[in-house]
C-alpha cells in the first residue's frame, strides 16, 4: 500500500510510479483539490485518473450513515462497504462515538476589509484573548479572524459584529468585501485524537484539529499511514485516540459534558418561544413550542414555511437558528442542518424530521 502526501503535480507522477511498480494505492492526498478554475480542474482529473489506474477506488455522493466496525459501513443508498480497516477522516466521527465527549464544536469567523489608509499588516499576528483574534493581509485586504464560540451558544451576527469592532479599533478599514465562517473541534487536552477508535474493531479516527486543520490533517495522514502499515511513529502514542490524560483533560471534560447536559434539559424547559408559525418572517427561523412538540420553523425568501422537529437526531439536543448562515445548529455536538433540515456537517447522519401535524 502507498500513502501519498504531495502537491498535485508530484502526486500524479508518484501514483503512476506506484502503478508501474505494482504497488496498490490506498490513499492520495494532494493540495490541488483547493485549486480553482480550469487548470485546477484539469489537475484534479489527471490525479483521479492516475489513482484509478493504480487500483484506488474513489466514490463521491456516497454518504455514510452508520459505521458498525470495519465489516459494516452503511451508505445512504442502502449499500454496505466492507474493508480491512476503516478511517473516519470526517472532521468529527460520524454517528455516535465516545470521542464526541472529548472534542467541543466551535464556530470561527473571518472578515476581509478594504484598507482605507495606512499599510496592511506585514505578517500573521494573533493574540491570546478569549476568544482570540488573528490578523493578516492578502492582495491589499486586511483579513481578520477568530471570535470563536461554541456552536449554537452565541448569536453569530453578534460574534461577527464583535470581530468587526475589534478590527476597526486597530486599522483604518472600509467596507467588508468577504466574510465566511467554519467549524472547528477543540480537544479537551489541546492535542488532536489520531489513531484507533475507542470503538476498536479496526476503525481509525482523526479529529480535534482545533483551527489547524492544514497542519494536523497532513500530520494525521502520516501517523495513520505508519500505524496502518505496521510501522512505528514517534508521535503515535502522544496523539493516541484512546489516551486518557487525567491531569490535562479532566477539568475541561467535566465542563464540556456538564454543558451538554445543561443544554439538553434547559432548552426543553426554558423560555423557548411559544406562538404561531405565521409570526416567523421571511429569512427568519425560530424554535417554537407547538403543543407538546418543539418545532424548528423557517420561512424562506419566497414566503414558504418549513417546519421540522427541533430535536437533533444525533443525541437529542435542541437546535438553534443561525441567522447569518441560515442553518439549524446543535449546541451539544455540533451537528448542523440547512434551513430545510438536511444535514450540512457534524456527526449526525440524518436530517431533522418533518413536523407531524
Amino acid at each position: 500500500h502507498a500513502y501519498i502526501l504531495l502537491d498535485t503535480e508530484r502526486a500524479i507522477g508518484a501514483v503512476a510510479d506506484c502503478a508501474a511498480a505494482g504497488v496498490r494505492v490506498a490513499t492520495v492526498l494532494a493540495d490541488g483539490f483547493a485549486e480553482s478554475g480550469g487548470e485546477g480542474i484539469a489537475r484534479q482529473a489527471r490525479l483521479v485518473a492516475a489513482a484509478r489506474e493504480a487500483g484506488a477506488r474513489l466514490y463521491d455522493h456516497a454518504a455514510v450513515t452508520r459505521v458498525r466496525g470495519k465489516e459494516h459501513v452503511e451508505l445512504a443508498s442502502g449499500a454496505e462497504v466492507r474493508a480491512d480497516r476503516v478511517v473516519l477522516a470526517t472532521h468529527t466521527p460520524v454517528g455516535v462515538d465516545p470521542l464526541q465527549t472529548e472534542v467541543a464544536p466551535h464556530r470561527s469567523y473571518v472578515l476581509a476589509f478594504r484598507l482605507a489608509s495606512g499599510a496592511p499588516p506585514p505578517a500573521l499576528y494573533w493574540d491570546t484573548g478569549e476568544p482570540y483574534h488573528y490578523i493578516r493581509s492578502h492582495d491589499g485586504l486586511v483579513i481578520a479572524g477568530g471570535a470563536d464560540h461554541k456552536t449554537g451558544h452565541v448569536d453569530p451576527a453578534e460574534a461577527e459584529a464583535r470581530l468587526e469592532r475589534w478590527v476597526r479599533a486597530r486599522f483604518d478599514v472600509g467596507e467588508i468585501v468577504h466574510r465566511w465562517s467554519s467549524q472547528v473541534y477543540e480537544p479537551i487536552d489541546g492535542l488532536p485524537f489520531i489513531g484507533e477508535s475507542l470503538l476498536g474493531r479496526d476503525v481509525w479516527v482523526a479529529t480535534g484539529f482545533s483551527g489547524d486543520g492544514l497542519v494536523w490533517g497532513t500530520f494525521a495522514a502520516q501517523v495513520l499511514a505508519a500505524r496502518l502499515t505496521g510501522q512505528e511513529h514517534p508521535y503515535a502514542r502522544l496523539l493516541d485516540a484512546r489516551r486518557v490524560d487525567v491531569k490535562a483533560g479532566t477539568k475541561d471534560f467535566l465542563k464540556e459534558n456538564a454543558d451538554v447536559a445543561k443544554r439538553f434539559v434547559a432548552d426543553r424547559l426554558g423560555a423557548l418561544r411559544q406562538g404561531d408559525p405565521e409570526s416567523v418572517g421571511p429569512g427568519e427561523g425560530a424554535v417554537l413550542r407547538l403543543g407538546r412538540k418543539l418545532v424548528a420553523v423557517h420561512r424562506d425568501a419566497s414566503g414558504a414555511l418549513h417546519q421540522r422537529e427541533a430535536v437533533c437526531p444525533h443525541l437529542g439536543c435542541v437546535v438553534s437558528w443561525n441567522g447569518v448562515e441560515g442553518s439549524w445548529d446543535c449546541p451539544c455536538h455540533g451537528a448542523r442542518y440547512d434551513a430545510q433540515g438536511e444535514v450540512l456537517e457534524g456527526p449526525s447522519t440524518r436530517g431533522l424530521k418533518p413536523r407531524e401535524h
